[in-house]
């Protein structure tokens, strides 16, 4: 990829092997295309939304209305064929944003690549343009969606990869657990109010899971810290072969896990992974030649159902946790005593 951003007028359109005739020949149809717009947008919402990257466009409520903006701006500027210093620029911003933020150029070229396939299958099946006349207008527009490629990827690697990876750092540092390199507090609560949009807008539930370790101290007290440690290390890495993204695993406080089940699953699913969950823990933990057993309490809650906020299912989970905890006493205590 260049290391340097082109912004000569004229080399740009031979890179993009773009004449003056033919973006004057695809302005004549700029009310035609501008006016499919606010379809294309329908579509694209639909199309976000399963994205794995769903969770960051959809970090708030008004993401997607800036999105929603942001696109018709980019596409009426697209369809206008004007390519001088203001639409170059506007590509050029799109690259740096997404290397700042340290979102992957590939979420824009996937991106791209939906909306080539969604316009160019418009053009095909479109009436007012005669037959004759589509295979150009597609073969132009493929030229300016491989100039807005180049121009923004450009962009995004001229940003240093050093800055990049620093920043990147930082904003690790503060929302990572540093024992099992999971989501700590502060990482949970900002990826699951993210889930919780994402649920909000699709209209789905999400399952949230409250994960505690009986008798966790018993084990530091009798092992020592670094052999719990190591056990809450290989606990993580049994959450991880369970449960995939979109879903999150986070560490709160000392024993305490907290898991969410994504907005597509269903109460069958809550039930299979609350198993394989249960199912990880079957056997004693091998740590430092020791067979530590260990069992889990686990409470759920539901968005809707038992709150609307990260805190209030995370506290309802807590609480449903705790009343599985007292049920694991009463029934070793039961075993005691027969």
């Amino acid at each position: 990829m260049p290391n340097m951003l082109i912004y000569n007028y004229d080399s740009l359109l031979r890179h993009a092997h773009l004449k003056e005739e033919e973006l004057n020949h695809f302005a004549k149809y700029t009310n035609l295309f501008t006016q499919q717009i606010p379809n294309y947008l329908t579509y694209l919402h639909d199309w976000l939304i399963q994205q794995p990257s769903a969770h960051i466009v959809f970090q708030d409520e008004k993401v997607f209305d800036y999105v929603k903006q942001s696109q018709r701006e980019y596409w009426t500027d697209f369809f206008h064929g004007e390519l001088n210093e203001y639409y170059f620029n506007t590509r050029k911003n799109i690259g740096i944003k997404h290397a700042k933020i340290l979102q992957p150029i590939s979420e824009y070229c996937s991106s791209i690549s939906f909306s080539q396939e969604w316009w160019c299958k418009f053009i095909v099946d479109v009436k007012e343009i005669q037959d004759t006349e589509k295979f150009k207008l597609i073969r132009i527009f493929n030229k300016l969606v491989l100039l807005d490629l180049f121009i923004v990827t450009s962009a995004y690697y001229k940003i240093e990869q050093t800055t990049i990876e620093k920043t990147y750092e930082l904003n690790q540092s503060i929302i990572i657990d540093n024992v099992t390199k999971l989501y700590n507090r502060d990482g949970l609560l900002q990826m699951l109010q993210r889930q919780i949009n994402i649920a909000k807008f699709t209209k789905a539930q999400l399952g949230v899971l409250y994960i505690d370790i009986d008798n966790f101290k018993t084990i530091n007290d009798t092992y020592g810290h670094l052999v719990g440690d190591k056990l809450l290390i290989e606990l993580s890495y049994q959450f991880r072969k369970i449960i995939q993204a979109p879903n999150i695993i986070a560490r709160l406080d000392g024993d305490e896990f907290v898991i969410t089940i994504s907005s597509s699953s269903t109460r069958t699913e809550y039930e299979n992974i609350l198993r394989n969950l249960e199912n990880c823990v079957a056997e004693s933990f091998i740590i430092n030649n020791q067979s530590i057993p260990i069992v889990l309490s686990i409470g759920l809650s539901i968005y809707p159902i038992d709150g609307k906020d990260g805190n209030t299912l995370i506290n309802k989970a807590d609480a449903k946790m705790y009343e599985v905890k007292t049920s694991h006493k009463l029934q070793a205590s039961n075993t005691i005593t027969h």
